[in-house]
């Protein structure tokens, strides 16, 4: 087992960023300049009564992007890659896995979708991931001694409720000991190996993105191509539910091979970035959602949209008076919230972070200044994909008897 220790000067990004996704205090991903009581309205989104019908992929969101420190995984040997904030270099110095009770050098191969697989050095065969054990160094960029760390995939599993495609899902863990053993939890069946995504809230597995490397600077989460590299996505943070709720890829996917026939998923790593910031609802330099809203997406990008949540089926029972309907919060593109839908029953716009979102009161004042100075999504000087990608969508509900909408 080891540790990291101070000495490798590297800052947050190899302390795993263990605060637990129930701290935003101590997340750099909560929405700042919230009041601290606004963390009681994590987990609901405003509607207590309101659970969405099984069927529906309206999952709970995340403004947290997944476990920083192994995001960025070097598909080959001897190839150095930075860790998110370029604090540090990862550099896969070998892999191995159990064979027939040997032990056999392999390569890593990985499937459009983010199959991995472990490939035999001695015959090019390829064999289950399961069991592999990569080993790295890790460099910090500003100088000090390197440090050899273990990565091991120890199973997979693959739901088969995709459309399109079923993304693999791998528990991953580390021979690193975290800060917190609790988000982080050791393997009950191996001790000494732990969790790399974390599991406070529930099992938390790793999605595979293919050729492309992760990049986190000033809060902003952002995909760069690289096809040297894959990203380690933890499958309930906002960095991989665009693979897995919405079912696009960011820079691979053209040609997806279903029971239907051959479709393209690619989405392009600007828009699949615009979708990350969606999910995290960024604007003004940080991600200012609340975890557990519902949420709702539909595709600008394409003609006709490669997704589009909007199914009318997944809207609440009709009240008595009034009704509840999509409401359109904002347009986004790769550098966050571009607009916002401001109407008359929501004259302050509409937000998933409550503190932001007053209920459709005339006289409420603004609550968060740099989103109430945002430009109206529906200026009719504008079509909605002049603004970005992705337009985000929340329930409402509506009264027509004035008084504007409520936030719930």
């Amino acid at each position: 087992m080891r540790t990291f220790s101070t000495s490798l000067a590297i800052p947050t990004v190899l302390a795993l960023h263990t605060a637990a996704c129930g701290d935003l205090a101590a997340d750099s991903d909560g929405f700042a300049g919230a009041d601290e009581d606004a963390v009681e309205f994590r987990d609901t989104s405003g509607d207590s009564d309101y659970e969405c019908p099984g069927d529906i992929r309206c999952l709970g969101n995340s403004p947290w992007v997944g476990d920083y420190a192994f995001s960025n995984f070097p598909r080959f040997a001897d190839t150095p890659k930075p860790d998110p904030y370029a604090s540090a270099t990862f550099e896969m110095t070998g892999a191995t896995k159990v064979i027939n009770d040997v032990e056999e050098e392999v390569t890593l191969g990985v499937t459009d979708e983010g199959r991995l697989t472990a490939v035999r050095t001695v015959n090019q065969q390829e064999v289950s991931v399961e069991g592999t054990i990569f080993t790295y160094t890790i460099q910090p960029t500003g100088g000090g001694p390197s440090t050899t760390v273990e990565i091991k995939v120890k199973s997979e599993t693959t739901p088969s409720a995709g459309t399109y495609f079923d993304m693999p899902r791998y528990a991953i863990f580390t021979d690193i000991i975290p800060t917190d053993t609790d988000t982080f939890p050791e393997d009950p069946e191996r001790p000494g190996w732990y969790h790399v995504c974390p599991q406070a809230d529930g099992t938390n597995k790793a999605i595979v993105l293919k050729n492309v490397r992760l990049r986190y600077y000033e809060h902003l989460a952002e995909l760069v191509s690289d096809d040297e590299s894959v990203v380690l996505a933890c499958e309930r943070q906002a960095l991989a539910k665009g693979a897995t709720n919405v079912e696009v890829l960011p820079n691979s996917g053209w040609s997806v091979v279903t029971p239907n026939g051959t479709v393209n998923r690619h989405y392009g790593l600007q828009q699949y970035n615009a979708l990350i910031n969606a999910y995290r609802a960024f604007y003004s330099g940080d991600a200012r959602t609340v975890q557990g809203t519902q949420i709702f997406f539909r595709d600008l990008a394409h003609s006709p949209p490669m997704f589009d949540q909007l199914d009318p089926s997944y809207l609440p029972p009709a009240p008595i008076v009034g009704s509840y309907q999509f409401v359109l919060e904002s347009v986004y593109s790769t550098t966050g919230a571009s607009c916002k839908s401001y109407s008359t029953f929501f004259p302050e716009g509409v937000h998933r972070n409550p503190v932001y979102s007053p209920p459709g009161d005339v006289f409420a004042e603004p609550t968060y200044e740099a989103w109430d100075d945002m430009d109206n999504c529906d200026d009719n000087t504008y079509d909605l994909p002049d603004h970005g990608s992705v337009a985000s969508y929340v329930i409402r509900f509506v009264n027509p008897w004035g008084g504007g909408g409520s936030s719930g």
